[in-house]
């Protein structure tokens, strides 16, 4: 949140809402109206980690005052005064609520399942729900919604490790939570049905710039980020003589900081190795390291893909702006051959497009 409107709303706060004398009031959950035949998401604020929609409050004078953008990091201790105080906090939710409720229930029956057999059952369903919105754009879908379906199913930082990436950037951390959750999302897509392994992968991508924290985080090093994933070997041009030798070296630190800072909360701790090669590319001219195809797994080939094929600037969310963004995604370019193998294209692909012998699947297990 930009500081100067959150200074303003505490201000607006403390002279606008403590004399009413409504201090120390339950939490409320905040419901949206739901259209005819939707299925329905309550959402209880001080549990989610990014918000789904505008957040705000009405002041006495009719004036909104707007707490957190869709997409943005929800700060409990800052909610946590305007709910004190006693004042209905709104949300204009931009979900897709009937998808996500289809998607939630997937989820968490693939992620209770102990049998191999029930696993794939509910992989086809997964595979087929993200297809409907994201491949074949039969479900009118955003972003907003695939990163709240696989918060709520994956997300397992505690608040102070939340505040800390937080505080490092939260343009990052914001991206972070859609580069993640489109991680995970094809990596079930791809045959990768261990819950621990898909857990810790969600969580990896939060830790991809961990050592570019508060202390060296620059918008010139957000920029060199957003020009190496455009033209590989051209971060350096914008940077200043102390923030080349950052940003160089800040894959291999980061390894090393994430080892520290995350290490013993990860089933698979290798994955943190990853950190070092996700600005790479499969033509051998990434960076730092410059590997081809032949060097790396199915698994690091993924992540670069992902992580290369978003932005870390416009991170506006909106409603339905993400229908077929899979397929856009994976759009013949010359910037998707440097970071998408064919043999991962091919597996991701067919699962997509042979979805009509496996629909009827669909539709029983999901209930519909």
């Amino acid at each position: 949140m930009d500081k100067n409107k959150e200074e303003n709303a505490d201000f607006l706060m403390e002279d606008d809402l403590e004399d009413e004398g409504l201090l120390n009031m339950p939490v409320q959950k905040v419901k949206k109206d739901l259209e005819a035949n939707a299925l329905p998401l309550v959402f209880n604020l001080m549990e989610m980690h990014f918000s789904v929609g505008e957040i705000y409050w009405t002041m006495s004078s009719g004036k909104k005052i707007t707490l957190f953008h869709p997409g943005d990091w929800i700060r409990k201790d800052y909610l946590q005064k305007f709910l004190s105080a006693g004042k209905e906090i709104q949300i204009d939710t931009i979900l897709n609520e009937d998808y996500c409720s289809k998607g939630l229930g997937l989820f968490e029956k693939f992620l209770e399942c102990e049998e191999e057999e029930d696993k794939a059952e509910y992989r086809d369903a997964i595979i087929s729900w993200i297809c409907d919105g994201y491949w074949n754009n039969e479900e009118e879908v955003g972003l907003a919604d695939l990163m709240f379906v696989c918060e709520q199913s994956f997300f397992g930082f505690t608040q102070e490790e939340e505040q800390k990436l937080f505080d490092s950037s939260a343009d990052l951390f914001k991206r972070s939570s859609i580069v993640s959750s489109l991680l995970v999302s094809l990596a079930i897509v791809m045959g990768y049905l261990d819950k621990e392994l898909l857990k810790d992968l969600y969580h990896l991508s939060f830790l991809f710039d961990i050592s570019l924290d508060e202390n060296v985080l620059s918008t010139n090093l957000i920029n060199a980020l957003e020009q190496e994933r455009k033209t590989p070997q051209s971060w350096h041009s914008s940077l200043g003589e102390n923030e080349v030798s950052v940003f160089k070296s800040h894959s291999e630190q980061g390894v090393d900081k994430a080892f520290t800072f995350y290490e013993e909360k990860m089933s698979n701790p290798g994955l943190l190795h990853f950190i070092e090669t996700h600005h790479e590319r499969i033509n051998g001219l990434g960076f730092p390291l410059g590997l081809n195809e032949g060097e790396i797994s199915d698994l690091e080939g993924l992540i670069i893909f992902v992580n290369n094929r978003f932005p870390y600037s416009d991170l506006k969310l909106r409603s339905g702006d993400a229908s077929s963004y899979l397929r856009i995604l994976m759009e013949k370019s010359e910037e998707l051959e440097a970071v998408l193998t064919n043999r991962i294209k091919k597996i991701i692909t067919n699962e997509f497009e042979n979805r009509d012998s496996e629909h009827a699947k669909y539709l029983e297990v999901s209930g519909i």
